[in-house]
């Protein structure tokens, strides 16, 4: 990495985990003990990417016929890259070298046009371990952002395969235009369980965004409606809507609470009665993967109900 003038001022351990290769920053003097603890960094991050990975192919490998990445005919194709930064400040030192403006408490992210997750080991309450998942918050975050990198990935694939034709990685086909979905669906691979091989089981309750809009919804506060979600159309478009909702003063509480619906009713979609409605959540996933996405390819699949589109099992 030390040839691209992006990374000239940056020292990075490194692991290959086909598809991917895992970046972890090794900042400041070079110690037995920062040497120790970065290797760690990078064995936990590749074996949560790893976890990922299988799973994601496990539930959606087979029934859309995706190819292995390393499989894919296009060299820059086949291998997907993490970058952890050793904290906050060079996170976001980083941030401003490549001019890169983020909303305030991001903490990682996947940016479509470089086709890479970029994030910094956490401290504090970010390490604390969840008592339910035994999983810290940098774990949840390369789970949430990693299955947006799949996603992108493979969305490219089955475009290209579908329409005979090069599509490009910043080909607005490629961004999801249902956010609750695409959100949700992060979510539902976000919350994961430590196992006692050093592996990650996916797709657990995730009890922080249960209890979140469980709370909401005991305490009488505004949520989201169904509608309301359908309409939001990316991260600024949430914002804007949430200071708008909650008059400037809830919408902090209002942003993160859409994460905590999205999960919700993904992961209704997914579990409920034994899977009820999950033929029809991959039927949906595979439009998405086409690049036919949105509100009018969802009603496709689900039908006209009433203003909550025949979602009243769910909203309860």
């Amino acid at each position: 990495m030390k040839q691209h003038p992006v990374f000239s001022d940056y020292e990075f351990k490194h692991e290959a985990r086909s598809p991917y290769v895992i970046f972890v920053e090794h900042a400041g003097k070079q110690t037995e003990a920062k040497e120790k603890e970065a290797r760690k960094i990078v064995t936990r991050n590749a074996n949560i990417l790893e976890s990922l990975y299988r799973q994601f192919h496990d539930t959606f490998g087979k029934r859309f016929d995706l190819p292995q990445i390393s499989e894919l005919d296009r060299p820059e194709q086949r291998t997907l890259k993490v970058f952890t930064f050793f904290n906050e400040k060079s996170f976001h030192d980083y941030q401003i070298k490549i001019r890169n403006q983020l909303p305030p408490g991001v903490r990682a992210y996947y940016r479509p046009s470089d086709q890479w997750i970029t994030l910094y080991e956490g401290h504090g309450f970010e390490k604390a371990v969840q008592a339910s998942t035994g999983t810290d918050f940098n774990t949840n975050k390369i789970f949430h952002e990693g299955l947006h990198q799949l996603i992108h990935a493979y969305t490219k694939v089955v475009m290209e395969r579908e329409l005979g034709e090069e599509v490009l990685y910043n080909d607005p086909r490629c961004r999801s235009r249902l956010m609750w979905f695409q959100e949700g669906t992060a979510e539902l691979f976000g919350s994961c369980k430590l196992l006692d091989d050093g592996m990650y089981k996916c797709m657990v309750p995730y009890e922080s965004r249960a209890r979140e809009w469980f709370q909401t919804r005991q305490r009488k506060l505004s949520d989201w409606s169904f509608k309301e979600m359908m309409e939001v159309g990316g991260g600024g478009d949430l914002n804007r809507r949430s200071a708008l909702k909650g008059m400037g003063r809830d919408a902090g509480r209002l942003s993160s609470l859409f994460y905590a619906q999205a999960w919700h009713w993904v992961y209704f979609l997914w579990s409920h009665e034994n899977g009820k409605y999950r033929e029809k959540y991959l039927e949906y996933a595979g439009k998405e993967l086409s690049g036919r996405s949105g509100p009018a390819e969802f009603k496709k699949v689900w039908g006209e109900g009433d203003d909550d589109w025949s979602f009243k099992e769910m909203m309860e």
